[in-house]
């Protein structure tokens, strides 16, 4: 229904745990979404938050295509949700030197 309110499922240290394996065993961020079930950016944005992976060596195409997208004038919440990235992460490189 329109208008309703979802209470997203909270992140406990079992699921962090769970999430830490699943991304040590090679599962892409999508991958561990479907075995969490939990939204793709949902696990994108706790990967970031724990610092699972370091945003500086974020791949190229990835910060080259938010940059591009910042310079035809997207607000950063778009770049996000167009890429399936944190809000942050966008932040960051769209900034980056």
């Amino acid at each position: 229904m329109a208008g309703e309110v979802v209470e997203k499922p909270s992140w406990t240290e079992e699921a962090d745990a769970r999430l830490r394996q699943l991304l040590a065993d090679g599962l892409t961020v999508t991958e561990c979404a479907v075995a969490l079930d939990r939204t793709r950016p949902s696990v994108a944005k706790r990967e970031y938050k724990l610092r699972l992976r370091d945003p500086r060596t974020f791949e190229k195409a990835k910060r080259d295509r938010i940059r591009e997208l910042a310079g035809e004038g997207w607000r950063s919440s778009r770049i996000a949700l167009r890429l399936g990235l944190p809000i942050d992460v966008v932040e960051h490189w769209r900034t980056a030197k």
